[in-house]
């Protein structure tokens, strides 16, 4: 019989998988699944999951790494520093999805990496040390084979800071030397705050890399965020947020017409596998990881499931057209409140 503190934080954990908007009544009755399934056997053994998670199908599966600790007054450093800790703490995270996948039967179509927005880090760095911070987190990606690595972002919701400002002026030389980097901003949707000059900066870097695309290994990578803290417009445009534990284990359902699942029950068995990838990954890594952020897939039904996408077709355009697209997605988004990613240029 699980104790009230065992309970409170399960809850606790439960609603902050589940993001800030999920109604009472779903995270309770997602616990109480939770509590029912972990009857026949330990909340930490991976094996008590294999009845639930053999209807999962995870979209993309991340770790979400902190690189506050990674900050230097030499942009060297700080490249050395990214390069360093995504390499011990990510490590194992390729062996291990396999030997959950061997456990219950869940299938995970994509691995990857969520660090915090580089902006952030390097606030103080030029366009050569952005482009290198880059490259760093792009070979480190390599080295761990994720399949994509996502952070290179900056926040403009409220000014544009010099690290934001450098970062979209990097993004050409960033973006064409890099295969799996992905790169957004999060701008403010709200009428009125929306930074021109951010648009401005990232409209022009777009038109850059229009003229680079033959360049590209793959299109598709430099995103417009809004409504959204980091995650929940999408794994492959994330960034991890500043106010989550320093690790996470971040799941992106995908969408199984053939599930006979109810929605409560994916959350359940879906939190039950974030939790034992985290607590896995824990054991053999040495880091203490923590269960992150769940995105239901698009079809999945409740308001936390929905998500704006959208595509800006850069071929023949102008930058004033360019500036014209960024601008209406924001309002577009600004009207329905939803997390909204614009894709650039893919």
């Amino acid at each position: 019989m699980a104790s009230m503190t065992d309970i409170r934080s399960l809850v606790d954990s439960i609603a902050n998988a589940l993001g800030p908007d999920a109604p009472v009544e779903t995270v309770e009755r997602v616990a109480r699944l939770f509590i029912t399934q972990s009857q026949n056997g330990p909340a930490t053994s991976p094996e008590r999951y294999d009845s639930s998670a053999s209807h999962l199908k995870v979209a993309a599966v991340s770790i979400g790494i902190s690189l506050l600790d990674c900050s230097s007054r030499l942009p060297r450093t700080v490249s050395a520093r990214a390069y360093d800790k995504i390499r011990r703490v990510a490590g194992l995270q390729r062996q291990v999805l396999e030997h959950i996948t061997e456990r219950t039967g869940a299938e995970f179509f994509r691995c990857g990496l969520s660090v915090s927005p580089v902006a952030v880090i390097l606030d103080s760095g030029t366009v050569t040390d952005f482009i290198q911070l880059a490259s760093s987190i792009e070979q480190a990606a390599v080295d761990v084979d994720a399949d994509f690595v996502s952070g290179f972002s900056a926040i403009v919701n409220h000014g544009v800071g010099q690290g934001a400002a450098t970062l979209i002026k990097s993004l050409p030389d960033s973006i064409v030397r890099t295969e799996r980097l992905t790169s957004s901003v999060l701008f403010s949707a709200k009428s009125g705050s929306v930074n021109l000059e951010a648009i401005a900066g990232l409209a022009a870097s777009i038109e850059a890399l229009r003229s680079r695309k033959s360049e590209q290994k793959n299109n598709g990578r430099v995103f417009a965020l809004c409504n959204t803290d980091g995650y929940s417009a999408g794994l492959d445009a994330s960034f991890h947020c500043l106010g989550d534990a320093e690790l996470t284990i971040n799941l992106q359902m995908a969408d199984d017409p053939a599930s006979e699942l109810t929605v409560e029950q994916t959350d359940a068995a879906a939190t039950a596998l974030a939790s034992s990838i985290a607590d896995t990954l824990s054991k053999r890594s040495g880091y203490t990881i923590s269960t992150g952020r769940i995105l239901r897939g698009t079809k999945s039904g409740g308001t936390d499931s929905e998500r704006l996408e959208s595509v800006l077709d850069g071929d023949g355009r102008s930058i004033e057209s360019l500036i014209d697209g960024i601008s209406r997605h924001l309002s577009t988004a600004h009207k329905t409140n939803i997390p909204a990613k614009l894709i650039c240029l893919k």
